[in-house]
């Protein structure tokens, strides 16, 4: 009778943490698929800084797709009572936990060298994209809105010659925004200041990056102690 009630317990236990670690996955898969649906909204933080940007957002999708499924093989495999489901959770959740560790300490580390991820911003790079964008603006309702938006913010017009950069195009888009200077000169400042603020930055958010990465690799260690004790209860 004591077993039996010891093993419900371990049962909801190990249930409860899949639901979360399963919780977890959801959200990282879900802003992960929302950056790419909705890309519009991260152009302004991400121009000239795509290729990062798309990394990270499937790097997010591939890490919550497997959370996704470790959690719902864990909760099943609980509820269940299932070795099997619970062995199969037991090994995706020591790969992801294995991931977690080495990026944690590779942080932890390399905190000093993280900086060269950043690059400076580079004026060709910004005006080079500014102009695609404008190239764009008669296709893409999103190139409109993100155009406006850099005007309004930066208090700037097209990319290089100002308004002319519209006419040269042949765009159907007119903009308001003739005693403005180019937006590629605004925004080159503006990133730069944004750069030297992150830079300052950057150790302290790393520390603290890789101390929640380690953190939640220690959260998993539960799940994996869990998993173990109740694969031997089951088998006994």
């Amino acid at each position: 009778m004591a077993f039996s009630g010891c093993l419900t317990c371990l049962k909801y236990t190990l249930f409860v943490f899949n639901f979360l670690f399963w919780l977890i996955g959801c959200l990282l898969l879900a802003v992960g698929i929302w950056a790419v649906v909705e890309p519009g909204t991260f152009r302004e933080y991400t121009a000239g800084r795509e290729w990062e940007t798309s990394v990270l957002v499937y790097s997010m999708i591939a890490i919550g797709s497997l959370m996704t499924i470790t959690g719902f093989l864990g909760c099943c495999g609980a509820i269940r009572e299932n070795r099997c489901l619970i062995i199969s959770f037991f090994i995706f959740l020591f790969v992801i936990n294995a991931v977690f560790v080495s990026a944690g300490m590779y942080l932890m580390i390399r905190r000093e060298k993280v900086s060269d991820w950043f690059p400076r911003p580079e004026k060709e790079k910004i005006k080079q994209s500014l102009m695609e964008k404008i190239q764009q603006i008669d296709f893409d309702p999103d190139m409109k809105t993100y155009m406006e938006s850099i005007h309004s913010k930066h208090k700037c017009c097209g990319a290089d010659k100002g308004k002319e950069d519209y006419n040269q195009l042949r765009t159907g888009y007119i903009p308001n925004c003739n005693r403005f200077e180019p937006c590629t000169d605004a925004v080159f400042a503006a990133e730069t200041r944004r750069h030297k603020i992150r830079m300052k930055k950057l150790p302290k958010f790393v520390i603290l990056i890789s101390s929640v990465i380690l953190g939640i690799s220690a959260f998993m260690v539960v799940g994996l102690v869990l998993s173990i004790v109740m694969c031997c209860a089951l088998k006994e």
